[in-house]
C-alpha cells in the first residue's frame, strides 16, 4: 500500500495543473468521489468552473472492484459545460470509470473529452491524457481517504 501524503499529493496536483495548461478547457467535471479534491483544486489553479458528476466502481473502503461502473446521469453545474471539458480524477485504477464516465458526457452533453488523474496504475486499459505519475500497481490511499484505510496495513 502506498499512503500519499498531503504535501506529496499538493506537489502531484500541481504538476498535474501544469500539464493540463497546454489544453484549451471550458470547465472541469470531477468525478466523486475520488476527483473532488482534485477537481478543486486545478479548478482554482486554472480559472475555471467547476462540475461535478457521481460515479461508483467500488465502495469507501473497498479494495476491489466488480469491473460494473454506475454513473448518475445528472452534471451538477449551473450553466452550460460549453465544448472542451477536462475530466478528473484521483486514480485511473482499471480506468473503467474514466471510460464510462467520458462516454456519457459524450453522449449526453455532446463535449469533447480529456482526462486527468494524478495517478495512472498499471492496470490501466484506457487512455489518460494527463497523469502526474504513472505505473504504480499498489494499492494508492490518498492523504484525505486514510480514516476510511486505517484497518489496512502496510
Amino acid at each position: 500500500m502506498i499512503a500519499v501524503s498531503w504535501d506529496e499529493f499538493g506537489g502531484l496536483s500541481q504538476k498535474l495543473q501544469r500539464m493540463a495548461e497546454s489544453g484549451s478547457f471550458d470547465c472541469i467535471v470531477a468525478i466523486s468521489r475520488g476527483g473532488l479534491v482534485v477537481g478543486r483544486l486545478l479548478s482554482h489553479g486554472l480559472g475555471l468552473p467547476l462540475a461535478v458528476v457521481s460515479a461508483k466502481a467500488y465502495g469507501a473502503g473497498e479494495t476491489g472492484t466488480s469491473g460494473r461502473v454506475t454513473v448518475d446521469r445528472k452534471v451538477s453545474f449551473v450553466g452550460d459545460l460549453g465544448r472542451n471539458v477536462l475530466l478528473v480524477d484521483d486514480i485511473a485504477d482499471s480506468g473503467a470509470t474514466l471510460v464510462a464516465v467520458e462516454r456519457f458526457l459524450n453522449e449526453a452533453h455532446r463535449v469533447s473529452v480529456k482526462s486527468a488523474v494524478i495517478f495512472k496504475k498499471k492496470s490501466c486499459k484506457c487512455n489518460v491524457d494527463y497523469a502526474a505519475e504513472s505505473g504504480a500497481s499498489d494499492w494508492i490511499v490518498m492523504p484525505y481517504e486514510l480514516r476510511e484505510f486505517r484497518n489496512l496495513k502496510d
